[in-house]
């Protein structure tokens, strides 16, 4: 899910949510949700 969402996720968070990836994947969802 984290992947998807990853694609799906602002231009700010690429970066970003690539290193939340492997440290807390779940961080992503609550991101992205919010």
């Amino acid at each position: 899910l984290n992947k998807h969402f990853s694609h799906c996720g602002s231009p700010r968070d690429s970066g970003f949510d690539k290193i939340i990836n492997k440290e807390i994947p779940a961080t992503v969802v609550y991101e992205d949700d919010e």
